[in-house]
């Protein structure tokens, strides 16, 4: 299930919006960001804030509270080492720079669509009911892909070159359609899809990849198999179902003290260009009150990594990252580095957002947190709260661009 941000907009105090100046289009300056060949992953971090509605409101005549949802934002430049500095004997908040409220990022939030993904361009990818956007976070640069009918799912293949998208269009479990974004950026092109005669699409594509420079992507279907596309061979391109086991069991095993989440888990390429399947491992906390949603939070106790042995025609689990290779997740996206690439980056790590829940009745708001897993010690390196002021936050990992 794609995470839908919460109503309405980013909302600025008029006197920080006067004194910034900040125009749409404009390159946010005031943060640190290592816009280089070796770009670092970022967090961005909105916040759902709670406001009084105008003095005019009048609550006798609404069903609604008396209350307004807001959201701001803001790119968070966190130290991967886990350190926190310190001034004063007290630490020190990470750099951060604030989200235009005016700009076409703080847009796509006031519309809620749903966040799709980020791409290893440095673009954040929206799906609307007949269109998909893509924003630059640091540049609020915006590209639009007319779909042409309603967008049932939207995947994002991340990983090998450009941009891919892959769409259902119109029913239930229909064939997908993809794409890609032209070598010089500027233009889309689509490719219709087609299934191998007796063979069941497997439902809808929860997660996708795209593996080397020939295209050939891979399809993760809801029922937990996975499906390849070969963009290489000549129109109408067709989707494969791979004589793989199914992944299905890793999506939701018997609730027990360790279990992950329905859905929780990406398909991303290696630096080696190979399929890897990542997916999240929680802790679930007893019930301390009955009937409290805010009892069911988790958090995050490590996790799993399998390589698709396509030779062998099985999942392999991985127990350390080749190469310093490290993952980054969100709930929605993931994508890989290599230590080497990214300056601060621990090797043979995972990168995680964790989520809670929020329970409205008891006025509990689940916060986010970001840390660091290693695939050789098996545990959580840290794990630090996200900032918040009071409301509910939401994060995500992107890799910052001004391209």
């Amino acid at each position: 299930m794609k995470r839908k941000f919460s109503p309405p907009p980013l909302v600025a105090d008029r006197r920080k919006r006067k004194k910034s100046g900040r125009r749409v289009g404009d390159i946010i300056d005031d943060l640190p960001l290592l816009l280089t060949d070796k770009p670092v992953p970022h967090l961005l971090v909105t916040e759902v804030i709670y406001t009084p509605l105008s003095r005019n409101h009048n609550p006798s005549n609404s069903k609604f509270p008396c209350v307004a949802f807001n959201r701001r934002g803001a790119i968070v430049s966190v130290p991967l080492d886990g350190s926190v500095a310190v001034s004063n004997n007290k630490p020190c908040p990470p750099s951060t720079a604030a989200i235009n409220p005016r700009g076409r990022l703080a847009d796509l939030y006031r519309r809620c669509l749903s966040f799709i993904g980020a791409t290893s361009h440095g673009h954040l990818a929206f799906a609307g009911s007949n269109a998909v956007f893509l924003v630059n976070p640091v540049t609020d640069t915006l590209q639009c892909i007319d779909t042409v009918g309603y967008s049932h799912k939207a995947v994002l293949a991340n990983g090998g070159h450009g941009c891919n998208l892959f769409v259902s269009l119109g029913a239930l479990l229909s064939t997908p359609t993809l794409w890609r974004l032209d070598k010089d950026g500027d233009r889309w092109s689509k490719y219709t899809v087609t299934v191998t005669a007796g063979e069941h699409t497997g439902g809808d594509v929860v997660s996708a990849v795209n593996c080397g420079n020939n295209g050939c992507f891979y399809l993760l279907h809801e029922d937990g198999f996975v499906s390849k596309v070969d963009a290489g061979e000549p129109a109408p391109l067709r989707m494969e179902k791979l004589p793989v086991p199914s992944l299905a069991g890793h999506f939701s095993p018997a609730f027990n003290k360790t279990t992950s989440l329905a859905g929780e888990g990406h398909l991303v390429e290696s630096s080696h260009g190979e399929v890897l399947f990542v997916r999240k491992l929680l802790a679930v906390r007893e019930i301390v009150e009955p009937f409290c949603a805010h009892t069911e939070f988790a958090d995050v106790v490590g996790f799993e990594v399998y390589r698709l042995d396509v030779a062998e025609l099985r999942w392999e689990k991985v127990e350390r990252l080749a190469g310093g290779e490290v993952i980054f997740v969100s709930p929605e996206s993931a994508f890989t580095v290599t230590e080497t690439a990214a300056a601060g980056c621990m090797g043979n790590c995972v990168y995680f957002v964790g989520e809670k829940r929020c329970c409205f009745a008891c006025g509990v708001y689940g916060g986010s947190t970001w840390g660091a897993y290693s695939m050789e010690e098996r545990r959580v390196l840290f794990q630090h709260a996200v900032a918040s002021k009071g409301g509910r936050s939401e994060a995500l990992w992107f890799l910052p661009s001004v391209v």
